[in-house]
C-alpha cells in the first residue's frame, strides 16, 4: 500500500540492519566505486546498512553503513531478498 522510495524499493530501513556481500574496509570509498562500492578483498567482518530500530532517527537511512562479524547474531540484524530482472505487472 505504501509507494516505493527514490530507489524504488519498499520500506527498506528502520526495519533491521541489512547485511551486504562486502567485505569491510574502512577506506572502500577511496578503493573500489564511489557510487556503490563493493569490496571483496581481505577482511573478516562484512558490511551491513540501513540502522534498526534500535538506531537514533538520524542514524536511519540507506547510506548508513557498518560491520559486523559474520557470526555475529542481533534482533536487530537481517537481511533482503532481491529478484533480478523485476518487472512491475
Amino acid at each position: 500500500m505504501k509507494a516505493p522510495n527514490l530507489f524504488g524499493l519498499y520500506d527498506m530501513i528502520g526495519n533491521v540492519w541489512e547485511w551486504c556481500q562486502d567485505v569491510y574496509a574502512w577506506n572502500a570509498y577511496s578503493i573500489t566505486q564511489r557510487t556503490a562500492p563493493l569490496f571483496q578483498g581481505d577482511g573478516f567482518r562484512r558490511v551491513d546498512r540501513g540502522g534498526s530500530f534500535f538506531n537514533f532517527k538520524g542514524d536511519v537511512r540507506p547510506t548508513k553503513r557498518d560491520r559486523y562479524n559474520p557470526d555475529d547474531k542481533s534482533s536487530n540484524l537481517g537481511f533482503r531478498l532481491i529478484m533480478n530482472g523485476f518487472e512491475k505487472p
